[in-house]
């Protein structure tokens, strides 16, 4: 098979981080979606009242599965880091489609800003959204807010995780539209030499819905648990916890107090009910293939 080769020069900065960190603390009674990425987790803070269909939506492709092995495939600095649409099958070397459910009706009403999550779409089409979205790295407001109906934003990132989301977009990006017209500015962790390496995609390795009180998410709230949220339980501002609901702290404020304790109690002896997977990644070897490192 031949491999295509990327269309242009690579173009490789060194970042800062965009706007700062801060912490965003859960407010009560909202999801936690959970993004274990090959750069760090990143955890965020769903608007379900605001969103309703968009979160619904969101939360029945992580039930599937569906954002598994996605990769992101666009990073404008500054602007956007995008991805939702494809996934990579490391051990085959292939890339493939991320299934959808059908489009969702836009639910514009958060802004655009700086830490949150917003569905992408098409041109012309405000009711487009299906599967791929975008972290703003910026202050999109005056541009996003206005157009196409407004983005959706449906969440935000959660406690000093956009730290890791700055990491990601901090990334070098290369010219593969060659591969497919979607890759003309996709983010690789090291410039290729010549052909995409597949394990330098900036990838989801697994995403999952977090249930309240559960730290090892086997989607119980246990004994188990209650052990990780006392080894914590005190923690103050000076020394507090980083890694929210696997220390115990489940608002993502740094501490772990008698209110995350409160959230365990609520939740104790209790267990999620699994949505359906998606039978292996779909539409692979649609998207030509490349090189292992």
């Amino acid at each position: 098979m031949m491999r295509p080769k990327f269309e242009a020069a690579m173009v490789v900065v060194s970042l800062g981080l965009a706007g700062g960190v801060s912490a965003n603390v859960l407010d009560s009674g909202r999801s936690v979606a959970r993004f274990e990425t090959n750069l760090g987790v990143v955890h965020i803070e769903l608007f379900d009242a605001e969103a309703p269909q968009t979160v619904a939506n969101f939360k029945t492709l992580i039930g599937m599965g569906a954002y598994d092995s996605m990769f992101f495939h666009r990073l404008v600095y500054g602007f956007v880091l995008q991805g939702g649409g494809f996934n990579v099958d490391l051990e085959n070397q292939l890339l493939g489609y991320t299934p959808d459910v059908g489009n969702v009706v836009n639910e514009f009403g958060h802004s655009n800003v700086r830490g949150t999550v917003a569905m992408a779409k098409l041109g012309g089409d405000p009711d487009s959204a299906s599967n791929q979205f975008f972290f703003n790295l910026g202050d999109n407001s005056l541009n996003l807010d206005n157009q196409n109906g407004g983005f959706t934003v449906f969440g935000e990132v959660l406690g000093t995780d956009m730290a890791v989301v700055d990491a990601m977009a901090s990334v070098s990006i290369a010219n593969g539209s060659g591969i497919h017209s979607a890759f003309s500015e996709l983010p690789l962790i090291n410039p290729p030499e010549g052909y995409l390496v597949l394990e330098d995609l900036i990838r989801v390795d697994r995403a999952l819905i977090v249930m309240p009180g559960d730290t090892n998410f086997d989607g119980e709230v246990n004994l188990n648990d209650l052990s990780a949220l006392a080894s914590n339980f005190g923690s103050d501002a000076d020394g507090g916890v980083i890694n929210g609901p696997v220390d115990g702290d489940f608002n993502f404020d740094g501490l772990v107090n008698l209110t995350d304790l409160s959230v365990l109690a609520s939740n104790f002896n209790t267990a999620a009910v699994p949505e359906p997977a998606v039978a292996g990644l779909l539409g692979l070897g649609v998207l030509g293939l490349v090189r292992r490192r």
